[in-house]
């Protein structure tokens, strides 16, 4: 192989290295927006926003935006946030996640969320405004399409490591999991029971 052809041999070897790299650079960025997308509004209904009226005695006495076919919604804090199944970073950077082997309709529904820490400074701060909570707020949670009606029982804080707050149970209840700011181990607990004065 001559001088000539050697180097030529080398230039296009150079070019493919070239578009070679450049194409894994695209794929990577396009493989990035397409899982982010799996979290990202996959749980958006597409229509128009639907407001339901809350009553009770045949008074208004909430108005929930219905954003999501899987949400919870908390008028107090002006929260109304989408849920994915699972608690790892990647769901809980854009949702509020549903803890694996709790209750979905029925049972101990635990919910976690992330809290505005200087541990965590991505994603969204859904339950950021939940230690805001007072006996008797009202939280409305959706999953498809029925909705429940809950009321705030319980407010305390535990231990990471205190796993009884997951615990099964016979009445239905919504277990809210949120960090507490500058107390790294500890977890700010929102419990709350059916309210079964009123209706949807």
């Amino acid at each position: 192989m001559g001088v000539i052809s050697m180097k030529k041999y080398l230039d296009n070897i150079f070019i493919l290295a070239i578009i070679l790299i450049v194409s894994i650079i695209v794929a990577l960025v396009f493989s990035f927006k397409f899982d982010r997308n799996l979290y990202v509004g996959r749980n958006e209904i597409a229509s128009t926003v639907e407001v339901k009226e809350v009553t009770k005695n045949d008074e208004i006495i909430d108005k929930i935006e219905i954003k999501y076919d899987w949400q919870i919604a908390i008028p107090k804090i002006n929260l109304v946030a989408p849920i994915e199944e699972g608690s790892d970073i990647v769901t809980l950077r854009n949702n509020v996640g549903h803890i694996t082997g709790t209750g979905l309709k029925s049972g101990n529904i635990a919910l976690a969320g992330h809290t505005n820490t200087a541990n965590y400074k991505n994603g969204v701060f859904f339950f950021d405004r939940i230690d805001e909570l007072d006996l008797g707020d009202r939280v409305y949670y959706r999953i498809n399409n029925q909705d429940y009606v809950f009321k705030v029982q319980d407010k305390k804080v535990v231990s990471e490591k205190d796993l009884s707050v997951l615990d099964e149970c016979e009445k239905s209840k919504l277990t809210l999991i949120t960090c507490v700011v500058g107390e790294h181990n500890n977890r700010l607990i929102v419990v709350c029971v059916e309210d079964d004065n009123i209706k949807i």
